[in-house]
């Protein structure tokens, strides 16, 4: 997780927090890393997840797509951007 530090200083969320505070609280959280593949999916819609994702580089695109398969994009996320905010406002819970 060290090698993040630098992306994880910018985002709000850990703004202020000394870097021994912000693995802390990486440990506390279990936080993973986890790598995919372009134009793969880290969450379909319906699912029921507790975790809440960090882009640490590229992108991820948050979509909906229809039964005819035609997608909106409702959100593009960059490194230092949490993505469950956009997952719940794009199932309508916020």
């Amino acid at each position: 997780m060290e090698k993040y530090l630098p992306i994880l200083r910018n985002n709000p969320f850990f703004k202020g927090l000394s870097d021994n505070e912000i693995l802390s609280i990486l440990r506390c959280v279990n936080a993973t890393v986890i790598s995919k593949e372009r134009d793969s999916y880290i969450f379909r819609a319906g699912d029921s997840t507790e975790v809440m994702g960090l882009v640490v580089s590229g992108c991820v695109l948050v979509i909906q797509e229809d039964l005819w398969g035609h997608r909106n994009i409702l959100a593009k996320c960059h490194a230092g951007d949490f993505f469950e905010n956009h997952m719940q406002q794009a199932r309508g819970l916020s």
